[in-house]
């Protein structure tokens, strides 16, 4: 789990949520889409617990209000195509390491 999300699951389980909301929106929007991919590839590893849950949640309706107009296609586009970049990013380095056989 990244430290962001470290972060986010000492928070009690049963958040306020329009606090947390508040807090989530006021970053800027590099870190909320960080925070959002952050949540993705944790959640994908391992279970995340429910209050670390509740918060990726929040930051990704933040992050479809304020970075795609609400447009939930814009976002999951914005999302394949970060995928897509990641594991070019990855196969990449893997190339270069040496480690690709």
């Amino acid at each position: 789990m990244g430290v962001l999300l470290l972060m986010l699951s000492a928070q009690p389980v049963i958040a306020d949520t329009a606090q947390d909301a508040a807090v989530f929106a006021s970053w800027p929007l590099d870190k909320v889409k960080q925070a959002y991919l952050e949540c993705d590839r944790s959640s994908s590893r391992e279970l995340i617990p429910p209050g670390v849950m509740v918060h990726c949640v929040m930051i990704g309706d933040t992050l479809r209000q304020r970075g795609f107009d609400g447009n939930f296609d814009r976002l999951l586009a914005w999302w394949r195509s970060e995928k897509n970049a990641a594991a070019a990013r990855a196969a990449s380095s893997e190339f270069v390491s040496g480690s690709v056989r």
